[in-house]
């Protein structure tokens, strides 16, 4: 690329971004964009893969469209772009024939430079249609590594995104992933029918992450040790709802500020307690995986996972949030005897038969009511604990099956709590005025609501609590205190209705017929599901080589170095037996210890110091008493 041309993206990513560089791989990437080259990119977790094809499409002329598989990861970098002055837009499932039209003409006469859609939204030929009448300057396909059997998000309509090079032979072509392996990637190649592409690699490791898994008897001790640091900005993963809860208020008994996330929680409440971690009001945030895509927080210290991941690329996503100021930071996994197995029995043995999968179809078509032959395009709200008690399914095996079902784009899955309320006044109009008269706290939210929705004297209507608490500059949590006293007070009459996932049908229902189709697919996504569960348990079992090295060699056939710091390299080394006694001995003259407390002491290997306690113990040279402290 010309001085000129450089000149021209630095001065685009300063007005935009705010930026006066680039970082790793970014620039080699945006000029190979800038000259209408296919490539494949792949750059770790925080390395701004994002940037590769958004300053291209805002040097050129033209649009971009970008295929991206998670709802919440596209709403995200919409709001993001529009939020710098960038025009975007999202085309999402559950939009009518008349909102997918608007949202193409904006397109076409807008001055729009982004459209952001789901690989399923492609197989509508509708869409296809539309797509062709824009004048496009490049073709981003997100998280590419879906394209994949072998990868570990696999989505079979990722593989029919060829379309778009059969539809836009001349324009460039950027995929995109922090988790391809050399599989993937000549996957990726083949499957978008790339025309000699460029591969960029980055090292997907960041050498300021230490990578550390301790084996553990004790979890809360080891997590409360690791968190001391006052000023610990921390994620902890740990696997159900329900232990989110727990940790959180456990860690907030042990005078850690601590807030809680799950993809269970209300949007309101999922708002909150993402504000308060941001703002750091709350440092430490206990999660589940649904925590963490688009999180864009620079000084994350700390990740711990206290359960084990389902797969090493869910694992490098997660502790990949930790350190994207380049600042040191730690990814811990704690560990006991019982994980390895729990962990097969969570992933691997309530992985469906293909039967299982029929059966699930047919009571979730049968539950919602879906004709045999149709194919309606409503999104539906599932409450998924009542789904799976009434027809006495076991939860994780029918989740495993909607996961399963998404992937294969029979349904489009949205795992996010959903409360739907409706209400009707039961006063007249001239009636609530009067009551409201020396009410005004409430009239501030009461007004707003009969501005909106004018019927609401004569039927049950569905409202929007955002859009209310917009109109009445408040918070959701006061809307909702004043819905639930007007209808203590019998002002109004309410209907409430929660979900927990709510699920699109993408293909007419044809029960057995839609399952066999899918049938010799779901048996590979089975079969590297158990791959990605027992190479979990290798890694964290590996006690030899550097753990860098060993995340390295999973992604890449590219060798590195070890890195010096992880929980290998930094093993403790063999004392001398004598120096070792020496130190207990003088630890132990101020007051007593625990052998946790002299391990960390005398930073010993623990089975080393256990035996040399043993022995100190048996030559009456130290004591123990019945809490287990060591004294001389």
């Amino acid at each position: 690329m010309s001085e000129t041309g450089k000149s021209i993206t630095k001065s685009v990513l300063k007005t935009y971004w705010g930026h006066d560089d680039f970082r790793g791989l970014q620039e080699p990437v945006i000029q190979t964009v800038l000259t209408k080259q296919d490539c494949v990119v792949v750059l770790p977790t925080g390395g701004g893969k994002s940037l590769c094809y958004q300053l291209p499409t805002m040097v050129n002329e033209g649009l971009c469209i970008v295929v991206s598989p998670l709802i919440a990861l596209i709403k995200d970098q919409v709001d993001g772009l529009n939020r710098i002055g960038i025009k975007a837009l999202e085309l999402s499932g559950g939009m009518s024939f008349e909102d997918t039209n608007i949202i193409m003409d904006n397109c076409l006469y807008g001055g729009y430079k982004f459209l952001y859609l789901s690989p399923e939204r492609l197989q509508q030929p509708m869409i296809l249609n539309r797509l062709a009448q824009l004048k496009l300057s490049l073709i981003a396909i997100d998280e590419a590594h879906c394209i994949s059997q072998w990868g570990h998000d696999f989505r079979p309509a990722y593989g029919k995104l060829s379309v778009l090079k059969d539809l836009f032979p001349q324009v460039p072509i950027i995929a995109l992933s922090a988790t391809a392996t050399e599989a993937v990637i000549k996957d990726i190649i083949v499957s978008l029918n790339l025309s000699a592409p460029k591969v960029f690699k980055d090292n997907i490791l960041r050498p300021n992450i230490s990578y550390v898994v301790e084996k553990v008897e004790d979890k809360t001790y080891r997590l409360l040790e690791y968190l001391k640091p006052v000023s610990q900005n921390a994620i902890i993963y740990v696997r159900s709802r329900n232990h989110t809860i727990d940790v959180a208020r456990e860690l907030n008994a042990s005078g850690f500020k601590a807030a809680f996330y799950h993809g269970g929680m209300p949007s309101h409440l999922k708002e909150k307690q993402m504000s308060s971690w941001m703002k750091e009001e709350n440092r430490v945030m206990v999660a589940t995986s649904a925590f963490g895509m688009g999180i864009d927080k620079s000084n994350v210290e700390l990740i711990v996972h206290l359960d084990l991941p389902e797969s090493l690329e869910a694992y490098y996503q997660e502790s990949g949030r930790a350190g994207r100021n380049n600042e040191p930071a730690k990814a811990v996994i704690l560990w006991g005897d019982n994980d390895g197995a729990r962990l097969s029995s969570f992933f691997i043995d309530q992985l469906p038969t293909v039967d299982f999968i029929k059966s699930v179809y047919r009571h979730l078509c049968s539950y919602l009511q879906i004709a045999y032959g149709e194919l309606n395009e409503q999104l539906y709200n599932l409450d998924f604990i009542s789904f799976c008690g009434h027809f006495h399914l076991p939860k994780n095996s029918v989740y495993q099956v909607l996961k399963i079902l998404d992937q294969h784009s029979i349904i489009s899955l949205r795992d996010n709590f959903r409360s739907e309320f409706k209400i009707k006044f039961n006063q007249s109009s001239h009636e609530l005025l009067n009551y409201l008269h020396d009410r005004t706290q409430l009239a501030e939210v009461v007004l707003p609501i009969l501005r909106s929705y004018t019927n609401c004297f004569e039927y049950l209507v569905n409202i929007d609590l955002n859009r209310v608490a917009h109109a009445a500059n408040t918070s959701i949590e006061r809307v909702l205190q004043v819905i639930e006293q007007l209808h203590k007070e019998n002002v109004l009459s309410l209907e409430r209705s929660d979900s927990d996932v709510a699920i699109l049908f993408l293909e007419p229902r044809e029960d057995d017929k839609t399952i066999n189709r899918i049938a010799k697919d779901v048996e590979k996504i089975i079969q590297g599901k158990i791959k990605r569960v027992k190479d979990v348990q290798k890694y964290v079992q590996n006690n030899q080589q550097c753990r860098a090295v060993k995340l390295s060699s999973y992604f890449s056939s590219t060798s590195v170095e070890g890195c010096g710091h992880c929980s290998v390299c930094m093993t403790p080394k063999t004392m001398n037996e004598s120096d070792l006694k020496s130190q207990i001995l003088s630890a132990l003259s101020s007051n007593p210890r625990t052998s946790r407390e002299l391990v960390d002491m005398t930073h010993a290997d623990p089975g080393q110091l256990t035996a040399c306690l043993k022995k100190l113990l048996a030559q009456d040279q130290i004591k123990v008493s019945l809490d287990n402290r060591f004294s001389l």
